[in-house]
């Protein structure tokens, strides 16, 4: 009995032992589901987690060049900046952004971004497509022993939009607007210039209309002055005569 509870006990302990080591060497990466335009620049971030102790790895991110096109790529901070990292944009054999990184004397203890990748939405495409992550083979991911790291992925679902018409016809009222404005504030600076031209008009108008009356009014002025001129001459002749 004694014997059995011992080789139980063994057993047991072995098996926490394991799951101990395997805890200790197992990573999570993951990169985010992005949502963009078809044109837009977007970046994914390779984020790996748990207490990896990676020190040696590579790890190449797929991608759909018929929808995606790389445009640049950059190691994260968390990296021992003393190791040789390379990262490289391969599109013989599959279009894959590998990432190469080797710090024999260090491990990667943290959680952060490994690397981050720049695309492009092509301007043609509208759909879904996907980065994936992958590893070439289990001996490319390990720690500074050399022993193999366990690991779990999480790839990208990229959803690529179409710009409509409506949405550039959003986009668009604040240039359109600035031009109605431009044309309102020209008309406006128009329109008191024909007005004034009219004012001009008509107060020439009525300053003839009135040059004329003054003239009418002293022309029947001086025929009615002839003309009581004239009635006094006759009376006084008629006058003399009577006499």
């Amino acid at each position: 009995m004694k014997k059995i509870l011992s080789l139980s006990t063994a057993i047991l302990m072995i098996i926490l032992m394991s799951l101990t080591c395997f805890a200790a060497n197992s990573a999570t990466l993951t990169i985010a589901d992005e949502t963009v335009y078809a044109g837009d620049e977007f970046t994914l971030n390779l984020f790996i987690s748990d207490n990896s102790k990676l020190s040696g790895a590579v790890i190449d991110l797929n991608y759909d060049s018929s929808m995606l096109e790389f445009v640049s790529a950059k190691e994260g901070a968390i990296l021992d900046s003393q190791a040789n990292i390379s990262i490289k944009n391969i599109t013989s054999g599959g279009s894959k952004v590998r990432f190469t990184y080797m710090a024999p004397s260090s491990s990667v203890t943290s959680e952060g971004v490994l690397m981050s990748v720049t695309f492009k939405a092509k301007e043609d495409v509208s759909g879904q497509t996907k980065v994936t992550i992958s590893i070439p083979s289990a001996g490319d991911f390990v720690n500074s022993d050399l022993e193999k790291i366990s690991y779990t992925v999480n790839d990208s679902s990229i959803k690529i939009l179409t710009v409509s018409t409506s949405q550039t016809v959003a986009d668009e009222p604040e240039e359109n607007s600035t031009e109605a404005e431009e044309i309102l504030i020209s008309d406006e600076g128009t329109e008191p210039t024909e007005s004034n031209e009219a004012v001009t008009d008509n107060d020439e108008n009525e300053s003839d209309s009135s040059v004329y009356y003054v003239f009418f009014a002293l022309l029947i002025a001086g025929v009615l002055l002839i003309t009581f001129g004239i009635v006094i001459a006759v009376r006084s002749k008629k006058s003399k005569k009577v006499s």
